[in-house]
């Protein structure tokens, strides 16, 4: 996610990671007049840096209403979106250039915050930063189809920088039940994550966190994807 290039007197900060939201330069709620007006903002959002054609718009924000009835609603919303940031001191947030729209701002995000911090090596801290950041998937209380490839993609990303750090780094016992916590399917429902936290736990000789996890696995495994545990997988482990 790129930051705009836009007004430097226009600053904004974008939450998308969990429940989503806008703030000003001090990071004080924006408020805009409705849910309408909110979903043609995160889709610039979403594409910032790329010029969006009002056809595009129409057709990923209006696609029930018929051509003229989504054209009326489209300008009647970004009238209103222009009119709400005018009130909080914001002007030309929207301009049009290059066959499309676009956001003319200088705009920070968890995305650009979560994106720095999987450049970086795994460490306790680093993990720590990451799951202070992460609140939940890419525009997960919203569900937009068209986030659903970003969100998949940012969510791929994350669970490869855990694994890879999984096999390189000892991460400390409340680290990783904290990922247990945010990532709970797909650390349970994976067997090569399973062997990865075990190793784990298994470096500081925690037989205990070993069984705690594997009981706890095989609940999950038999409760929520009523499947069996492949127990000879773990047999080398002992609970």
């Amino acid at each position: 996610m790129k930051k705009g290039k836009g007004l430097k007197t226009n600053v904004l900060n974008v939450y998308t990671l969990g429940f989503s939201k806008i703030t000003d330069r001090n990071n004080s709620l924006i408020k805009l007049k409705n849910q309408r007006v909110y979903d043609v903002f995160f889709y610039l959002f979403h594409h910032m840096g790329h010029p969006v054609s009002r056809d595009q718009l129409m057709f990923d924000l209006f696609p029930h209403l018929d051509i003229e009835e989504a054209k009326t609603s489209f300008h009647t919303v970004l009238y209103q979106l222009r009119k709400d940031l005018r009130e909080y001191g914001m002007k030309d947030v929207i301009k049009y250039e290059g066959g499309g729209y676009v956001l003319n701002a200088y705009v920070k995000s968890d995305v650009d915050m979560l994106e720095g911090i999987l450049k970086t090596e795994q460490s306790d801290q680093s993990m720590i930063d990451l799951l202070e950041i992460y609140q939940g998937q890419y525009f997960e209380s919203n569900y937009y189809p068209w986030a659903l490839q970003k969100q998949q993609e940012i969510h791929s990303n994350i669970i490869y920088w855990i694994s890879i750090g999984l096999d390189r780094y000892d991460f400390s016992t409340l680290v990783i039940n904290r990922i247990l916590a945010t990532f709970r399917e797909d650390c349970l429902g994976s067997c090569e994550m399973l062997h990865r936290i075990i190793l784990n736990f298994n470096e500081k000789k925690d037989l205990f966190q070993i069984k705690k996890l594997l009981i706890r696995t095989e609940e999950y495994w038999r409760d929520e994807l009523d499947i069996q545990f492949p127990h000879k997988e773990f047999e080398i482990y002992s609970y």
